[in-house]
């Protein structure tokens, strides 16, 4: 696809030569190369670049919500790391710095790209510097009590369960989103997958794959969930849909832990 891509817009041979290229002239090349790598990812395949769903869905809100309509009138050529940092001053107006260096990151991707298929020379990206970021709160590790109290004060059984499936098991909150009933076998739980953004797809890692036991009550509270509904998946929304990791977040663990 890329290389009939290339030959549309005259990226072979003698014909891209004094050939002004745009930015929306090589977005479409990126993308589609996006894509490959996101196809390597949901296959799991051994070979070739992957990319992550949920990466692929930051990087085009990204790119169609900041980047494009910055740079979609510019020659790829014209940009220089001057214009990175016109860029960079114009997207602090409106994210934070934490968001803008994740933007300007992935504008570096894309110049990067362009730098491989030889319509630049050098990224302008890597003359500039990320924006200091702002102090965010010290993560620790919450005591066993304090994991106890957040748990008696979860008000629903599938609120419980899936912070205490993570909180015994160490399992990623995607692992845990992506488990089905099939892969439980009374105490043991076969991690085979994972889910995000509603998406579901290999674990991060092959190593990732794995079995895991669980407490008695974990055991209990899963059984119990089980004779109430009747999903595919365990942990699901009130549309019997996949959940993702900021639903979790924001209507059981950050409740739970107010309350506590």
């Amino acid at each position: 696809y890329a290389k009939e891509q290339d030959q549309k817009i005259g990226l072979q041979g003698t014909k891209s030569i004094g050939k002004v290229f745009y930015f929306p002239d090589v977005m479409e090349l990126y993308e589609a190369d996006m894509l490959v790598r996101l196809k390597n990812h949901r296959s799991n395949s051994e070979h070739g670049r992957k990319l992550s769903p949920g990466t692929f869905k930051k990087d085009m809100i990204h790119i169609n919500k900041h980047i494009t309509p910055f740079f979609e009138k510019m020659a790829i050529k014209k940009i220089k790391p001057s214009t990175i940092l016109n860029f960079q001053d114009e997207t602090q107006t409106k994210l934070k710095p934490q968001t803008v260096n994740q933007v300007v990151n992935c504008l570096g991707r894309i110049l990067s790209f362009c730098v491989r298929r030889e319509l630049i020379e050098t990224n302008p990206c890597r003359e500039i510097k990320p924006l200091p970021e702002l102090e965010v709160l010290t993560k620790r590790t919450p005591t066993l009590d304090e994991v106890r109290l957040v748990l008696k004060n979860c008000r629903k059984d599938w609120h419980e369960a899936i912070i205490r499936l993570c909180a015994e098991t160490g399992c990623r909150i995607s692992e845990a989103l992506g488990l089905e009933w099939t892969h439980i076998r009374n105490d043991i739980i076969f991690i085979k997958q994972s889910a995000v953004k509603q998406e579901v797809g290999p674990t991060k890692t092959r190593s990732s794959k794995r079995k895991v036991m669980v407490s008695p009550e974990m055991a209990l509270l899963l059984k119990t969930m089980r004779l109430k509904g009747n999903t595919k998946f365990v942990f699901v929304n009130s549309r019997d849909g996949l959940l993702t990791a900021s639903d979790v977040a924001r209507q059981a663990l950050d409740p739970a832990c107010e309350r506590a």
